[in-house]
């Protein structure tokens, strides 16, 4: 059973036989001081225009004290130049990493406004799962949510306490989980859900049930 709470972000779910990974597409990042790890949602910058016009994203703040409307998508890998000259690609962007004079860093997003992913709950949902499908939740505040830097990989989750019928939320559930190697219930203490992006950018959000 999902017992322990292990987040690893924004995992993308493939669906059975498809394989379906969905579009993704670079972005400048120009919100630098931020850390980002592999399946960290990303949001617009928060000045200068939105994502269709160039500007990159930045770790999204749903769920603390400053909220963004827009999700863009989740990170995948950053590409940039360090001060060496040396071309760098990595799923880990550390806050505020030099890069060399005159040259920004690029991130790939996956950006699919219909892609559905699996990320694993900070706490217990309760016995009766199916009634939690199409609600829908914030992100754990991100302040909480630094990357692993040994793996590069995201540790946010979904925060069960931020359930709300708004269209404002970042998420909506879509399932439980499936897994062949561990046992996972709606009722475990840290389920894993199927969610998708509901504030996203490309796409008008939806309010809950």
């Amino acid at each position: 059973m999902t017992a322990t709470l292990n987040p690893f972000g924004l995992s993308l779910f493939d669906s059975i036989g498809g394989k379906f990974r969905g579009q993704s597409n670079i972005y400048p990042l120009v919100v630098t001081n931020v850390s980002l790890g592999i399946s960290d949602p990303v949001s617009p910058a928060a000045a200068g225009g939105t994502i269709g016009s160039g500007v990159g994203p930045g770790l999204v703040t749903n769920g603390a004290t400053t909220a963004v409307a827009q999700t863009a998508g989740v990170f995948q890998s950053v590409t940039y130049i360090n001060s060496q000259g040396q071309t760098v690609v990595a799923n880990y962007w550390p806050a505020n990493q030099a890069v060399y004079a005159g040259t920004v860093p690029y991130v790939n997003v996956n950006d699919d406004p219909y892609a559905e992913f699996t990320i694993q709950c900070n706490a217990q949902l309760n016995a009766n799962g199916q009634s939690f499908v199409h609600k829908n939740y914030d992100f754990v505040p991100p302040a909480t949510n630094v990357p692993n830097q040994a793996s590069g990989i995201s540790t946010v989750s979904l925060n069960v306490a931020s359930y709300s019928q708004s269209s404002a939320r970042s998420l909506r559930i879509t399932g439980l989980a499936p897994s062949s190697t561990i046992s996972n219930q709606w009722s475990d203490a840290f389920p894993i859900v199927k969610v998708i992006i509901n504030n996203h950018a490309y796409r008008a959000p939806q309010a809950g049930l």
